[in-house]
């Protein structure tokens, strides 16, 4: 379960980035993540190798920098154990700073496990 119910919000400019962790309240603690992005222009996989959305992961944290108006969007991280899955997955919306107009429409993306 996540550590807290509520969606956090980023709000970032084009070049700016941000340290985001996924907390969970699970037991045992020996937790592996999955990560998903549901974009604001087109389905795209964010992966290390791929994008520079995504560029340095390390199990429960990644930095998310947006370089491009696609960057901007939703991440999910879900949480599992030896016990099993999160219920539900911990939401981080990527959004303009406030002042940056974004036309948009959302597509859920391919997930990747870090």
């Amino acid at each position: 379960m996540c550590a807290t119910n509520a969606t956090r919000i980023y709000e970032l400019s084009i070049g700016e980035m941000a340290n985001i962790s996924c907390d969970v309240n699970a037991s045992p603690s020996n937790v592996t993540f999955n990560w998903k992005f549901m974009n604001t222009r087109e389905e795209q996989r964010k992966s290390e190798t791929h994008s520079n959305a995504l560029y340095a992961m390390n199990a429960q944290q990644i930095k998310y920098s947006v370089s491009t108006a696609t960057d901007y969007g939703t991440l999910f991280c879900e949480a599992s154990n030896r016990v099993g899955k999160t219920p539900e997955m911990c939401a981080f919306r990527i959004l303009p700073r406030k002042g940056h107009k974004l036309d948009t429409f959302l597509m859920f993306s391919d997930a990747f496990t870090v």
